[in-house]
């Protein structure tokens, strides 16, 4: 389309250029998904296109501003580029540029012309892909609330992580400064002065580099700092005490404060050449009896805040108790004779003068020879190994200082010659019937006093059957006619035997 040099036909073109740009507009950002209103601020009126140039319009050649209003949604981070001049025959805008806040801007490009036809080519390139969604940074615990005294400056430690993992800074601020200032800041901590009675809440701002924003509160309460003290007070009343001379206890004190200031103790004798007492912790002490009389120990508390409690006991010394006395056999050990071999268990006799308990023990000189093992507190076995003599040392404490011991010898002989068992009534010849039964009871002995067993051997079962049936009796049944032996044995255990055979007659 051409235009004469007629100013209407020139006014024409620039209105016609002026839609030409407009449409451009139009396509260029319907990528970006923009809902809205399109007003152009210059668009004639119909009645305007006469045959006598409009008044309100500037001459050809002068500048001309169009003013464009977009609203609407951004979904889209395209990003477009407008260009005018004023030359005559090529009208193009002033260099213009929107880019969206989420938007990656992408580089100018030269829109056409009113001579040129707009087509793909010119059109921009839009991004159809959108960002991920950013997620805001969160507390991993959330301050607590707090207590400050006027003047007393506490820290803040935040723990905070980002889902995203971008970088995190933090802000703090404080709602009643006057009361409760936030200084110091750290990259994770800050400081709160405790500024005036009161209470301030300390609000803490977690921002990621990405816009995303979280926020806690937490309450900060300021108290006086000179609150009314509370002196500390005896949990339990102290009781007055008894010693000997020479006798230490300990005692032990419960205290409290109801300010939880931490207590003190302090102790002091009013006669120390009677008792001491000596501070242990700041909950006991100890009381020594130094000389018979009496005295007091004052108990003294302080919170370190100018509260105190004090309390005064009383301390009876006692003479010391009479000299411990050893303790005693109450007949002496013999000497001690065992034939190799044997053993035999020692019987003590002891006692102690004061009551006390005796403790006892015994030593062997030689193992070799004999040994002594302790049973208890009043007995030993000795245990002949070889022939020979020794000595064991038995040894009693009463365990306050008294210790008696005595030595006594051992004698291991060699053992004697063991003597075998006799019968003192010999058994008799037995008669008994077919299938009867007879009780035969037997008298025997040892010289050396060995306890002794028996057993039995019959000569033919098939006649006669003997059993054994106690210490020293047995039985005898008939089996058939007939006649047979029974051989008893007798046995000390020691080697030494005894052998007696009685016939038996079965009729």
């Amino acid at each position: 389309m051409s235009f004469g040099e007629d100013p209407h036909d020139l006014e024409l073109a620039r209105r016609f250029r002026h839609r030409s740009i407009l449409l451009f507009i139009i396509l260029a950002t319907l990528p970006c998904y923009i809902v809205g209103g399109i007003l152009l601020g210059v668009a004639p009126d119909d009645d305007d296109v006469s045959g006598n140039a409009p008044t309100d319009l500037p001459p050809p050649g002068q500048r001309t501003d169009i003013a464009i209003t977009i609203t609407g949604t951004v979904t889209s981070t395209a990003t477009g580029t407008l260009q005018a001049s004023d030359t005559p025959g090529a009208l193009r805008s002033t260099p213009r540029q929107f880019v969206p806040s989420t938007a990656t801007p992408f580089p100018t490009q030269r829109l056409p012309t009113s001579t040129d036809a707009p087509t793909a080519t010119t059109r921009p390139t839009a991004t159809t892909e959108d960002p991920p969604e950013n997620r805001a940074p969160v507390f991993d615990s959330a301050p607590g609330d707090r207590t400050l005294r006027v003047g007393e400056v506490g820290t803040v430690t935040l723990q905070f992580t980002d889902p995203d993992g971008d970088p995190v800074s933090f802000t703090a601020s404080s709602d009643a400064p006057a009361i409760a200032e936030v200084s110091a800041f750290g990259e994770s901590a800050f400081d709160v002065t405790a500024v005036a009675a009161g209470s301030a809440t300390i609000t803490v701002t977690l921002e990621d580099d990405q816009g995303g924003v979280t926020s806690a509160q937490f309450l900060v309460t300021v108290e006086a700092s000179n609150p009314v003290n509370n002196p500390p007070v005896f949990e339990s009343e102290p009781t007055d005490l008894t010693v000997n001379v020479g006798q230490s206890t300990t005692v032990t004190i419960s205290t409290s404060d109801p300010d939880d200031d931490p207590v003190s103790l302090a102790v002091s004798s009013a006669n120390p050449a009677v008792a001491t007492a000596t501070r242990i912790d700041d909950t006991s002490f100890s009381v020594q009896g130094i000389a018979a009389g009496g005295t007091t120990v004052t108990i003294n508390l302080s919170d370190g805040q100018g509260g105190t409690a004090s309390r005064t006991i009383n301390v009876t010394v006692n003479a010391g108790p009479p000299p411990n006395r050893n303790p005693v056999f109450v007949v002496e050990p013999l000497p001690i004779i065992i034939p190799e071999g044997d053993s035999d268990i020692i019987l003590l006799e002891i006692n102690d003068p004061d009551g006390d308990p005796v403790t006892m023990t015994v030593t062997s000189a030689n193992p070799g020879i004999a040994t002594t093992t302790k049973i208890d507190n009043t007995s030993f076995t000795v245990q002949g190994v070889a022939v020979g003599e020794t000595t064991t040392t038995i040894r009693l404490n009463d365990g306050r200082g008294g210790i008696t011991t005595e030595v006594v010898p051992i004698t291991v002989q060699a053992p004697a010659a063991n003597n075998p068992p006799q019968f003192t009534t010999p058994p008799g010849d037995l008669s008994v019937a077919t299938g009867a039964t007879t009780t035969v009871t037997l008298n025997f002995s040892d010289p050396d006093g060995d306890p002794v067993s028996f057993s039995l051997t019959v000569g033919n079962t098939g006649i006669a059957t003997a059993t054994k049936t106690g210490d020293s009796t047995f039985t005898v049944t008939g089996v058939s006619t007939g006649s047979t032996t029974v051989t008893i044995t007798l046995n000390d255990g020691q080697g030494g035997t005894a052998n007696a055979t009685i016939t038996v007659t079965v009729t």
